[in-house]
């Protein structure tokens, strides 16, 4: 009786193991796997709460602060929320294309911010860097409460990694998409709830997530279909490849994680 125990738990332990195997991980998204190196990996670390670097940081947001317009506060406000949305405006009429974005654009970058997230969160966690109305009582924001630490900036997170993608599918207008990229990432500084290093951070783990992106073919075909939605949309020529799975050749025309602009000083400080 016993031995028939025995090999009934070795059955069930051995179904167990494998079924660990064949399972995605706990950690897994939508399209990422969850075992992709964390942010912290590729971002310096922030500026010490007591840094010079941070003192300045602090400096140029109350000067944006004794400057700022009724008008740039409202138009901060307005690029709180995160959404392909956000987008809109350069990709034809604004209101058009926020009423009549394809299902499966809004979709497929829906489910990007949810994997994204899950990464910026972690590096958040990891940096422990507090808000600018922390260090300085000075500092008054003007945007949405804010409960969550500051590096890197979640809204720049999202936005680069965005504009890599979208690019992607509508490179006619890759320039008018990072333009605009840039213009709502500001906007955290004009809002007072952001360093400037903060969105320098997320310019760089913006493009690391978007290259996980493009590595994981649950993503490329689902980019594929959305491309093909979205530029039927536009009323533009279908792309001649698909997104790419993975870096392109210098003679390629798809964009890859070298293709993504950094600035100097923040490539040189990746860490692989």
């Amino acid at each position: 009786m016993r031995k028939f125990f025995r090999q009934g738990v070795i059955h069930v332990f051995s179904l167990l193991l494998v079924a660990s195997f064949l399972s995605p991980s706990a950690n897994a998204g939508i399209y990422l796997e969850g075992d992709e190196p964390p942010l912290a990996r590729f971002v310096p670390p922030p500026p010490a709460n007591d840094s010079p670097e941070t003192r300045r940081e602090i400096d140029e947001l109350l000067q944006l602060q004794r400057e700022r317009t009724p008008k740039e506060v409202e138009y901060a406000r307005a690029n709180v929320a995160i959404g392909i949305e956000q987008f809109a405006g350069v990709l034809g009429n604004e209101a058009e294309a926020k009423k009549g974005l394809p299902d499966s654009v809004r979709a497929l970058f829906q489910a990007t911010r949810d994997d994204e997230k899950k990464l910026l969160d972690a590096a958040k966690k990891h940096f422990d860097r507090p808000r600018p109305i922390a260090l300085d009582p000075r500092i008054k924001p003007v945007l949405e409460p804010i409960f969550n630490m500051a590096y890197p900036s979640g809204h720049a997170t999202w936005v680069f990694m965005t504009a890599v993608l979208l690019a992607d599918m509508v490179p006619e207008r890759r320039a008018a998409i990072w333009g605009r990229a840039e213009d709502f990432a500001h906007q955290r500084l004009v809002g007072g709830v952001h360093y400037r290093s903060d969105i320098d951070a997320g310019r760089i783990a913006g493009a690391v997530v978007a290259s996980y992106f493009l590595e994981s073919d649950r993503y490329v075909d689902a980019a594929a279909k959305a491309a093909a939605d979205l530029r039927a949309f536009l009323k533009l020529p279908p792309l001649d490849n698909a997104p790419p799975k993975s870096v392109q050749d210098a003679s390629s025309g798809d964009i890859g994680p070298r293709d993504v602009p950094l600035p100097a000083s923040a490539a040189s400080s990746l860490a692989f």
